[in-house]
Order: structure tokens, then sequence, then C-alpha cells
């Protein structure tokens, strides 16, 4: 596997990919990552059919966080694409 450098998606600095492209966030935005990922899950009541920009409305988080955590298999049900 190639080491090569891409863009974290949260602050932008370079970081090695050495993951094959499954690590989108530098190890020192990885806290921040998990704190808006919960504070988006905390959002979602079960059942509910809601869409990505009222949940990123409701949380105040970007929703390019939000599709990114869907496209990763971590949220999806309930959320509206």
């Amino acid at each position: 596997m190639s080491n090569r450098l891409k863009q974290c998606e949260l602050c932008g600095d370079f970081m090695s990919d050495q993951s094959g492209g499954l690590n989108l966030v530098c190890p020192k935005c990885i806290d921040k990552d998990a704190e808006m990922f919960e504070r988006v899950k905390s959002r979602l009541k079960y059942g509910e059919k809601v869409a990505v920009n009222e949940i990123a409305n409701r949380t105040g988080i970007d929703r390019k966080h939000i599709e990114r955590w869907v496209r990763a298999g971590r949220l999806g049900e309930g959320l509206d694409i």
C-alpha cells in the first residue's frame, strides 16, 4: 500500500494516508469528529424521517460531514438524503 498524502476533511491539514482512504480526518481532529457525530446521532429520533439539511440546521454541523458519515455507513436510518 502506498503512503499518499490527503487532506483532513475537518481542518484541511495534510496527513499520511496509510488506511487506503478509510481515515478521512487527521489524528488531531478525531475527537472533534466524534463529538460532532454524537451530537448529530443524539438528535435523531428512532423512526423519524428527517432531511440532511434539517438535521444540519438542528445541530449546526455542516451537511458535508453528515453525508460523509452516511457514506461510511455510520448514519442513514431515518435520514432522507
